[in-house]
């Protein structure tokens, strides 16, 4: 075997397709995500309940972290049913 062989060999291995148990990868950090967005919901209630004055701080803090785990849920809840509907076949 000579080196252009083993390393196209070496690169194939490499990028062929994982498993389908590779696929709750994407299940454990979607429902990770979903966790973060349902504790932000919640720390933003009991501050806005809580707070004596509403500050503009306060709503655009929660908008944007509501915003960048939202996107991170919705994100790993398409790459997760990607996955399992291409194992699926």
């Amino acid at each position: 075997m000579n080196l252009i062989d083993s390393t196209n060999n070496f690169f194939m291995r490499a990028l062929e397709p994982l498993p389908k148990e590779y696929c709750m990868y994407f299940y454990y950090l979607t429902f990770l995500f979903l966790v973060f967005l349902v504790l932000i919901t919640l720390k933003f209630a009991y501050d806005l309940i809580l707070s004596k004055k509403k500050s503009s701080v306060l709503v655009s803090r929660f908008v944007a972290s509501f915003l960048a785990v939202g996107v991170n849920y919705f994100t790993n809840r398409l790459f997760y049913s990607v996955c399992v509907g291409a194992t699926q076949m």
